[in-house]
């Protein structure tokens, strides 16, 4: 039978939280859905508790799940793992500590019956634990319906730069063997789902919150362990690089170069120092990029690429980073 959306979830270091995750979809569950399970090597109980889980479901449910074994690879070797054997019309990303409204599925497949779009993206809430409080998590695009994917449509979106794999879903076929997550770097995502989106033809912004992001101040981008601040800054440089490329042939992607760009000289400010951050900015060399200063709506990135470094110092004087 085929499937009509495949779930795709890395499980890594989790065991706090892969419960709250499985529970939030095993209540919505149909033979429409297939959960592809990826256990990503990890080294606690994580995908203990996950099996039980499963093991105690009715055998209608229990079904719906697959389950891949791997070594310690990362997210994106678990995702194009998962990607090879989904067989549903869409995919769908949820990252393991993370939970899904009640309504996920149901209205998710309503409107793919409805509509049958390339891409959907939902609002997400952000919660954090010892609080209880939930609050809308203001990311992705502030349009409504079906759109085609027109340049205003494209514009909105890049300068919005939210490209995280969880706040839409996604036609199967939009994933081609060379439109995988790139392995080895951090933000694969953000290396990836732009080219996707622009795949898409049609796209259905929904206004419902659909999706909880669980929010952890201690794993912010800027406190993040001195071990793995070199891997940051290579993945930035990856990212950045990615983007180069693209903006020669794509001038829409303007936006999320200048924004990453800026992200990443912030990053090297705070852990690195003035004299790096000043040593990147100059290689990477905005002003002699093909950017489109006409493609750039939000006021941070106008004028951190008039201004530069000096804007984030600006800003860092006067307690607004």
């Amino acid at each position: 039978m085929t499937k009509i959306i495949s779930l795709i979830i890395p499980i890594y270091k989790v065991e706090e939280y892969i419960i709250d995750c499985l529970n939030s979809i095993v209540v919505q569950l149909t033979n429409d859905i297939e959960v592809i399970l990826v256990n990503d090597g990890t080294p606690d109980n994580s995908m203990g508790l996950a099996l039980n889980l499963v093991d105690s479901l009715p055998l209608n449910k229990k079904s719906c799940f697959k389950l891949i074994q791997q070594e310690n690879q990362g997210q994106s070797v678990a995702r194009n793992n998962a990607l090879s054997i989904a067989s549903g019309q869409y995919i769908a990303f949820l990252d393991s500590d993370d939970i899904l409204e009640p309504n996920y599925f149901s209205l998710l497949i309503e409107k793919i019956r409805l509509y049958c779009p390339d891409f959907i993206q939902f609002k997400s809430s952000r919660f954090i634990e010892s609080s209880g409080s939930r609050e809308l998590f203001h990311v992705g695009a502030k349009l409504i319906g079906l759109k085609e994917n027109t340049f205003d449509v494209q514009k909105h979106v890049f300068n919005q730069s939210a490209w995280f794999p969880w706040l839409n879903i996604y036609k199967r076929s939009l994933f081609m063997s060379d439109d995988l997550f790139p392995v080895g770097v951090y933000y694969e995502d953000a290396a990836l789902i732009p080219t996707i989106f622009l795949k898409s033809k049609n796209i259905l912004f929904l206004s419902d919150v659909l999706y909880n992001y669980r929010y952890n101040p201690t794993g912010s981008l800027m406190n993040i362990s001195s071990e793995n601040i070199d891997k940051h800054i290579k993945s930035f440089k990856y990212v950045i690089d990615v983007y180069s490329k693209k903006i020669e042939e794509q001038e829409i992607f303007s936006p999320s170069l200048v924004s990453l760009t800026q992200g990443y000289i912030s990053f090297l400010l705070k852990h690195k120092g003035i004299n790096s951050a000043l040593r990147e900015y100059k290689r990477i060399n905005l002003k002699k990029k093909k950017i489109n200063v006409k493609y750039l709506e939000k006021r941070g990135n106008i004028l951190f690429y008039r201004y530069g470094i000096i804007f984030l110092v600006f800003t860092k004087l006067i307690g607004k980073d």
